[in-house]
């Protein structure tokens, strides 16, 4: 089969159903991977999510705040995340991952409705409007997962209305930067208003937008950065927890996730302390998933001086092997390789790094497999049900950028034999 897939022919026109932040040219050839692989791989997902979710309780206490301070919080955001928290936890995310000696490694778990990539189906409908590409799926019974059809599954389950009205909310002059997933939502039956932080305001308790447009259920496209330097968007979100907690209309998510679903809270994972929690079965999970990962910046308190002394020195001997990344960072800005700096930069850049919240991570070598030439990173989706599909970006090997981060960045379509 992959042989046959090798023979079709490539393409690199852009999918012709609107413009999406993820809108990127596509790789010459749509994916084929093994269905049953993923849905294992997602019930790993669902396995070290639990895992994530129990660190407070096992060795913070049960403290929420002193969870996030350990992961190095400023304090003002973490008293954001606390009060736009609704104190329930929805499992839903996208683990962003490498494949690697034939298995997936998570380098980002990004945990939240504000995750990107859920329009990516459009891509798997652009590769099959080509008849020799749809001639081969159905030759081979290939299928693919849209996550926005397990999103508007979802949000119907959350709200207990099979025909909700669903509210969209972004930060403020995001100009419908979320105009693409909300088409895809309306694939699936869905009636959608696309609305920012301003617009938000109450009606009987419930949610309403611009023109007193109730919504059932209300999808957070916003950060708690947006939150941090908006006033308007300070007021938004406590009314949308308060209409939350009495009632009347669903917020998916509050910013429950991010407590969470930081490049900080996997490298907590490979502290002693905690992995002192951990049972046997929970360690061998981490040590297959997670690559080692560890709290290098000076704004980790958990840090005393003489263990940042020590895994400094320890990064400088291992520059080639490692990733400097911003723990809350998005869209790969400030990620520094080791093997792409002279010694000198890296020991000053470890030092002194562009964010007191850096975090080193074990550099994971993504295989070639169908992807020859490329990097790639597998963006797998998962939720209640466990794996819910997948947005594939990859970028040439030879572009010396960051997947995701660099303007030679491709989209991908995977579909699965099962």
């Amino acid at each position: 089969m992959l042989d046959e897939l090798r023979d079709l022919t490539a393409t690199t026109a852009a999918p012709a159903e609107g413009a999406s932040p993820y809108e990127r040219p596509l790789l010459p050839r749509p994916i084929v991977h093994s269905g049953a692989e993923l849905r294992r791989f997602g019930d790993d997902l669902s396995g070290l999510l639990d895992i994530l979710v129990s660190l407070p309780g096992r060795c913070f206490g049960g403290s929420v705040e002193s969870f996030l301070a350990a992961q190095g919080r400023p304090s003002r955001a973490a008293g954001v995340i606390c009060r736009g928290s609704t104190g329930e936890f929805e499992r839903y995310g996208r683990a962003d991952s490498v494949l690697s000696g034939g298995r997936f490694r998570v380098i980002e778990f990004n945990l939240g409705s504000d995750v990107g990539g859920v329009d990516i189906a459009r891509v798997n409908r652009a590769f099959l409007r080509r008849p020799d590409v749809r001639e081969f799926a159905e030759r081979h019974a290939l299928a693919y997962q849209d996550p926005a059809e397990a999103l508007a599954a979802r949000l119907r389950r959350a709200c207990g209305n099979p025909d909700p009205v669903v509210g969209i909310v972004e930060e403020n002059g995001a100009n419908g930067t979320c105009g693409q997933i909300a088409r895809a939502l309306e694939r699936h039956g869905l009636r959608v208003e696309l609305a920012e932080l301003g617009d938000v305001h109450t009606v009987d308790g419930r949610i309403a937008l611009r023109d007193s447009a109730v919504v059932d259920v209300v999808v957070r496209y916003f950060f708690v950065d947006h939150v941090l330097r908006d006033r308007a968007g300070q007021r938004a979100m406590d009314q949308l927890v308060r209409a939350h907690q009495a009632g009347k209309t669903v917020l998916f998510t509050g910013f429950d996730s991010d407590v969470y679903g930081s490049k900080a809270a996997l490298a907590l994972l490979h502290l002693d302390a905690v992995r002192a929690t951990l049972s046997a079965a929970e360690r061998d999970l981490v040590h297959r998933l997670v690559p080692w990962t560890a709290l290098v910046g000076s704004g980790f308190g958990i840090v005393g001086p003489a263990e940042r002394r020590e895994l400094i020195d320890l990064c400088l001997a291992r520059r080639t092997e490692l990733v400097l990344k911003p723990a809350f960072g998005n869209n790969s800005v400030g990620v520094r390789f080791g093997a792409r700096m002279t010694e000198h930069e890296w020991a000053e850049l470890l030092r002194a790094p562009v964010s007191a919240d850096c975090v080193v991570q074990e550099h994971v070598s993504s295989d070639g497999g169908q992807l020859t030439g490329h990097v790639a990173n597998w963006g797998v989706f998962v939720g209640d049900e466990g794996y819910a599909g997948v947005c594939l970006r990859a970028l040439a090997a030879a572009d010396r950028g960051v997947v995701g981060g660099s303007d030679g960045t491709l989209i991908g379509g995977v579909f699965t034999d099962g």
